[in-house]
């Protein structure tokens, strides 16, 4: 996973570097999660959790205040798996977004693992 983590977080901060040339990008985000079902099976735990993020644009009060959208809203709901180790320590071994349907959200670059 430390490999495909470190894959996905150049391919976000290129994607980042993208959006700023188009429009100015994104000043921060806001992001919450909510786990909305858990299960262990023997040395296997699933999570099926709800990311909600804001990501803010970077229009001014005034624009803001004239129509301007403050900022961008997603939820997206994925399915994270953990392995327990022979130490016992859970170990994250995927995390796939739900995406079918729709558009890859700006916040993940595919729904591959």
């Amino acid at each position: 996973m430390t490999a495909e983590v470190q894959d996905d977080l150049a391919a976000l901060a290129e994607k980042g570097k993208r959006y700023k040339e188009v429009d100015g990008g994104y000043t921060k985000a806001q992001v919450d999660v909510e786990v909305t079902d858990t299960s262990i099976a023997g040395q296997s735990a699933k999570l099926q959790l709800t990311e909600r993020t804001r990501l803010y644009l970077p229009f001014t009060p005034q624009e803001v205040a004239e129509g301007a959208p403050e900022y961008e809203e997603l939820s997206v709901p994925h399915t994270v798996k953990f392995t327990q180790g022979s130490d016992g320590a859970w170990l994250l071994s995927s995390d796939k977004a739900d995406t079918e349907g729709g558009p890859t959200p700006t916040t993940q670059v595919g729904g591959r693992r």
